[in-house]
């Protein structure tokens, strides 16, 4: 069955989206807007449709004025901001699209599912909306529909003035002020408590690999970038929520019919895990210094890392409809992608340069015969 046919089919799934805490209106209204993005066949209407419903779906935990802002200011930049790189694409309907894809397979292949619900029960306490469904979709709706966000930047390699453009953006549409006495990524790196963003992703690898990562990449660039996208856009992210958790810190408000609690477990363990998973997506993409840092040790595990893992895949699997950012025409139908999933299988059956695909899971990933292709 292709991508789409199989999104069409179980977005029907009453619970696909919520755990059986939502309420039946945010159930309904869901089913219906995402619908009408599986079916739209223009790609503008697509974005549009895509940038609604990014909003909707982080409602629930009141980040929907904030962190989808996010994504305005990268769809923004990717298409009218100067840059060189014209093989880029567009990323503002690709985040929605990894997001529906890892709920497809969380639904459909039961030992997959398994692995994620036993990573949130053994690194919280604290579920949100009440169970472990609950929690991972706190964890997914942030990473998935967030894990680019950061892309504007990378694309500016060292220039300060323009990525201080692009947050300054970012700024203005989440009303805060990040750093001011620093300059570019810089701004970014300073959490409240005395924290630092890169550390606090360091504690979550047990090690210090972010902060080397981020080192070397920026003294040692690898085709003109400066800053990984992924890194960037956790780092982004932390500093958005951050501010937030420490405004409401420990209180309970109601957001457009939901409560929100702001307690600062959701975001140690929560938000924290999820823009670790954001920030190692694209290690990939720099092998050498992979192959420096993490030795030979494979990222993608999905026993030991489920959610890193799901984010991957979703990441590498989603080509359909990524059109470039300076052609909207050139992008790979939904056809091309074919998907077999039961209880313990990932089956792809037909995929775009499928030999690139493979070489990437031999190297990177360890999914333990979960994916057969």
């Amino acid at each position: 069955m292709d991508i789409l046919e199989y999104l069409k089919q179980d977005i029907n799934d009453e619970y696909f989206f919520f755990n059986r805490n939502s309420g039946a209106d945010a159930r309904k209204n869901l089913r219906t807007i995402v619908a009408d993005f599986l079916n739209c066949d223009n790609e503008r209407h697509r974005g549009t449709l895509a940038a609604m419903i990014i909003n909707y779906v982080l409602l629930p935990h009141a980040k929907g004025a904030e962190a989808a802002s996010l994504a305005d200011v990268l769809n923004m930049f990717e298409l009218f901001g100067q840059y060189d790189y014209t093989e880029n694409r567009k990323h503002l309907v690709h985040q929605l699209n990894t997001f529906l894809l890892g709920l497809l397979l969380y639904k459909n292949v039961d030992t997959l599912r398994d692995h994620i619900n036993k990573e949130m029960e053994n690194t919280t306490d604290f579920y949100s909306s009440g169970d472990k469904k609950g929690e991972f979709l706190f964890r997914w709706r942030l990473c998935a529909l967030c894990h680019d966000i950061g892309n504007g930047i990378s694309l500016f390699k060292d220039d300060t003035d323009q990525i201080n453009k692009y947050i300054f953006y970012l700024q203005l549409l989440t009303n805060e002020k990040w750093g001011e006495a620093e300059e570019g990524v810089h701004k970014l790196l300073s959490l409240d408590r005395d924290k630092n963003a890169l550390s606090v992703l360091d504690e979550v690898g047990e090690n210090t690999n972010m902060t080397d990562f981020f080192r070397s990449l920026k003294g040692n660039p690898v085709k003109d970038i400066y800053y990984d996208h992924g890194v960037v856009s956790a780092l982004i992210l932390l500093k958005l929520l951050d501010q937030m958790y420490s405004k409401l810190s420990e209180q309970t408000i109601h957001y457009k019919g939901h409560n929100v609690s702001f307690k600062r477990k959701y975001f140690d363990n929560s938000i924290v895990r999820s823009a670790y998973a954001i920030a190692v997506h694209n290690i990939d993409f720099y092998p050498d210094i992979y192959a420096t840092i993490w030795s030979s040790e494979r990222m993608y595990d999905s026993e030991k890392r489920p959610l890193v893992f799901l984010l991957k895949i979703c990441d590498s699997l989603q080509e359909w409809y990524k059109a470039k950012a300076l052609d909207e025409t050139d992008y790979i139908e939904p056809s091309q992608i074919e998907l077999q999933l039961d209880r313990d299988k990932i089956g792809i059956k037909k995929f775009p340069e499928k030999r690139g695909l493979v070489r990437k899971l031999d190297k990177y990933f360890n999914h333990h015969g979960l994916i057969d292709i």
